[in-house]
C-alpha cells in the first residue's frame, strides 16, 4: 500500500509539473541550491547600480564647491553594495584621490585589519564617505557644507540599505545624525535612525586616520568592533529566522465586486521557480498553481467591499484588504513585502513595498496567484446571476462587450458607482 501511494504522488508530481512547465526537466540527481542564482537578488543588485549611478551623477552636477574643484576624481564607494554593514569615512585624502578609491593608504591597511579582527574582510562591506570629494588636509569642513553632502549621503544610504552603519570620524557622525560633539563622547552606543521608513543601526567610532595618528584609542574601537560583530551575528541569525510574506491584491481596475488581496508565506519546500506574476499565466496554470500554493503554505485572503470602495476609493480600499488579508495570517511574517508602492496602515508589522514585486518577489507571485484565482471563483458564480454581462469572460473589467451590456442593460448592484461610466449615469 505504501508503494502504491509513492508511485500515485510521484505520478501526480510529473503531471503537476508538466501542465505548469512542459520543459521543466526531472532529475534523480541532488540539486544544489547553493549553486542558484536568485534572479530576484540579481534584480535587486541591477537596481541599486541605476540608482547609484544617477546618485553620482547628482553628486558630480553640484556647482561653486571648493572640494569638487581641487579634486581629480569623485569618490563613491566600493565593495559589495548588497552588504548589510555600510563604513562611512569623512572624506578621501590625496591617495584616495588619485586611485580613484575609497580608504586606501595607511588608513586602508588599518581598516582592513580591523574588519579581519571581527571575521570582515572589506571586499565583503561598503565604504564610502560623508564628503565624496578631497578636503584640504588644513580645512575641516563647515557645518552647511556637512549639511550640502548629508543629502546625498542619506540617499546613498537608502540605496545600499545595510542593517548597521559605521560612522568613522565627526563629519560622518554629523552628516548622518546631526551630532557635533567630541567622537569620544559618542563612540560605543547603538544610535537607530530612520530612513526612508528603515530603521538603521549606527555605531560611532574613531576613523582610521585618527588611529593612525593617535594608537592610543586603538582599545576604545576594539570594543566598538566586538559590538559591530555582535550585532552582525544577531542580524545573521534572525535573517536565518525570518518568516517572509507576501501580498498582493487583484481586482483594482475592474468594474465590479470587492477588490481582493492575498497574503502568502511560503513553505521552503515549494519549487519557487514555479511562480511568477498571475497575470502571465493561463486560466488552467493559475488554478493547479493556486492548489499547489495554498498546499504548500500559510495563506490568507482579505477584500473591500463595493461600499467601501465607492466610500474610500479604490486605492485605500485596496490597501484595506491587503491589511485585512495580512492580520489574517496564521503566523506572524517578521517581513512583509507589498507589490507597488503603497503600504496599508497596519501597527506592529514591518512592511516594505516592492515596486513590480510580483515578477521579482516569489511570496509576492504566489499571493498574485491565489488572490486571482479567488477572484475569479467568485466574480463567474456571480455571472450566472447577472446574466448578459460577460463577467465570466471579462470578469467584470471594461471590455467593449462589457460596456455594451450597461449601456443597454443598465448598472447593477455590484457596479462600483464611483467608477467611469457608472458615475456618468443618472
Amino acid at each position: 500500500m505504501i508503494k502504491k501511494a509513492l508511485n500515485q504522488n510521484a505520478k501526480y508530481a510529473r503531471e503537476f509539473i508538466d501542465a505548469i512547465e512542459p520543459n521543466f526537466v526531472f532529475s534523480d540527481n541532488p540539486i544544489n541550491r547553493l549553486n542558484i542564482i536568485d534572479s530576484n537578488r540579481q534584480d535587486l543588485y541591477q537596481d541599486k547600480k541605476i540608482s547609484l549611478s544617477k546618485l553620482k551623477e547628482q553628486i558630480n552636477s553640484i556647482e561653486n564647491c571648493n572640494f569638487k574643484v581641487n579634486s581629480k576624481n569623485l569618490i563613491m564607494g566600493n565593495g559589495n553594495i548588497n552588504s548589510s554593514i555600510m563604513i562611512i569615512g569623512e572624506a578621501p585624502g590625496d591617495i584616495e584621490d588619485d586611485s580613484g578609491s575609497s580608504f586606501q593608504g595607511e588608513s586602508g591597511v588599518l581598516l582592513k585589519k580591523m574588519l579581519s579582527a571581527i571575521n570582515l574582510e572589506i571586499e565583503n562591506v561598503y565604504t564610502t564617505y560623508a564628503i565624496n570629494f578631497k578636503i584640504p588636509e588644513s580645512k575641516k569642513p563647515s557645518t552647511q557644507e556637512i549639511k550640502r553632502y548629508s543629502v546625498f549621503l542619506k540617499e546613498h544610504i537608502s540605496i545600499i540599505n545595510p542593517k548597521i552603519v559605521i560612522l568613522m570620524g565627526g563629519t560622518a557622525m554629523e552628516s548622518v545624525t546631526n551630532l557635533k560633539g567630541r567622537i569620544s563622547d559618542e563612540r560605543g552606543k547603538w544610535k537607530e535612525i530612520i530612513l526612508k521608513d528603515q530603521t538603521l543601526y549606527c555605531m560611532i567610532t574613531f576613523s582610521p586616520s585618527y588611529l593612525i595618528r593617535f594608537p592610543e584609542n586603538k582599545k576604545y574601537s576594539w570594543e566598538d568592533l566586538k559590538n559591530i560583530k555582535k550585532k552582525n551575528s544577531k542580524f545573521k541569525y534572525q535573517s536565518l529566522m525570518k518568516i517572509i510574506a507576501g501580498v498582493d491584491e487583484v481586482g483594482r481596475g475592474s468594474l465590479i465586486g470587492p477588490v481582493y488581496a492575498a497574503a502568502v508565506i511560503l513553505n521552503k519546500s515549494i519549487e519557487k521557480k514555479l511562480l511568477r506574476d498571475s497575470k502571465r499565466l493561463s486560466k488552467k496554470k493559475r488554478e493547479i498553481l493556486s492548489n499547489y500554493i495554498k498546499k504548500n503554505s500559510t495563506w490568507s485572503i482579505g477584500k473591500a467591499s463595493v461600499k467601501e470602495i465607492d466610500k474610500m476609493n479604490i486605492l485605500k480600499a485596496s490597501l484595506l484588504a491587503m491589511k485585512r488579508a495580512i492580520i489574517k495570517l496564521k503566523k506572524k511574517p517578521t517581513i512583509i513585502f507589498v507589490d507597488g508602492n503603497m503600504l496599508p496602515e497596519i501597527n506592529n508589522y514591518k512592511l516594505k513595498s516592492i515596486i513590480k514585486g510580483d515578477e521579482k518577489i516569489p511570496s509576492i507571485s504566489a499571493a498574485s496567484i491565489i488572490a486571482k484565482v479567488t477572484r475569479d471563483k467568485i466574480i463567474t458564480k456571480l455571472s450566472k446571476k447577472f446574466k448578459g454581462y460577460k463577467w465570466d469572460q471579462n470578469f467584470g473589467y471594461g471590455t467593449k462587450k462589457h460596456l455594451n451590456a450597461i449601456k443597454n442593460l443598465g448598472i447593477t448592484s455590484l457596479h462600483r458607482k464611483t467608477f467611469s461610466p457608472m458615475n456618468k449615469q443618472k
